[in-house]
């Protein structure tokens, strides 16, 4: 009886560590296969950008529906700062003014009317705690390394990641996902 018991014991521990995937391992940050695969979703939370060109601190509203997306980046007391508005083949910048600006680039956009060089493109695919597959990217025990961009996974929950490091250089972006919907 000790000896089935003994050789269960020890088949339970040897599927619960073949299950956990190691730290280089693609798995390892990619623990919400159901946001990898959504073509629907929706992300709120904060975040806060520090490079040479100065600093800022907003909230977002993200939704991503399938071939086009809404931001909406709002500063102190939910007053708002930009609305952008894209498929791929163009983006629409609106600032509260009323100005609006287009591009078929949004990097390139972001740049030139808010001052940031982001790389939204890839966060796309970053926020839900996965690589942009169109890129190569080398694995590392709380993310990976793409475009010369360090992402870090400091807190995630089941519905998703919740809080992310993004650095390159004298940037660095902190993002906080308060809700995520899908």
């Amino acid at each position: 009886m000790v000896q089935i018991f003994t050789v269960l014991l020890l088949a339970l521990l040897l599927s619960g560590c073949a299950s956990q995937p190691a730290p280089d391992d693609p798995a390892f940050y990619r623990s919400h296969p159901e946001l990898e695969l959504a073509s629907t979703w929706k992300v709120t939370g904060k975040i806060g950008i520090k490079s040479s060109q100065g600093g800022a601190n907003m909230g977002f509203v993200w939704k991503q529906m399938p071939g086009e997306y809404q931001i909406v980046l709002t500063g102190a007391l939910g007053t708002g700062i930009a609305n952008l508005v894209g498929d791929s083949h163009l983006v629409k910048l609106t600032l509260p003014g009323g100005e609006e600006y287009q591009s078929s680039n949004i990097n390139d956009l972001l740049l030139s009317q808010l001052g940031y060089s982001l790389p939204v493109s890839q966060l796309h695919y970053w926020v839900r705690g996965i690589p942009d597959p169109q890129y190569v990217y080398k694995a590392n025990r709380s993310g990976f390394r793409q475009q010369g961009w360090l992402v870090t996974y400091k807190k995630s929950d089941a519905t998703g990641p919740l809080k992310i490091q993004i650095e390159q250089d004298s940037t660095r972006v902190k993002l906080v996902a308060l809700q995520w919907e899908y």
